[in-house]
């Protein structure tokens, strides 16, 4: 029986994959500074980062305001 919020383990919830996309984008990131990338593909991959992290507080938010109400 499962409780209420809980999940089978192949289902992942949208927050949990914005959290992982989160962790691989700035992975991504930091394998492209250590391989000496030039400046322009840190900048992109840095912006695709704070884009996920974006995604990811807003997802959150939404939570925390659907938990609220």
């Amino acid at each position: 029986m499962m409780l209420p919020g809980q999940t089978l383990p192949s289902q992942t919830l949208p927050l949990e994959c914005a959290e992982k996309m989160m962790q691989r984008r700035w992975y991504a990131l930091v394998m492209a500074e250590q391989q000496g990338r030039p400046v322009e593909v840190l900048e992109r991959l840095y912006r695709s980062y704070e884009r996920a992290v974006e995604h990811f507080v807003r997802l959150a938010q939404e939570e925390a305001e659907r938990l609220v109400s």
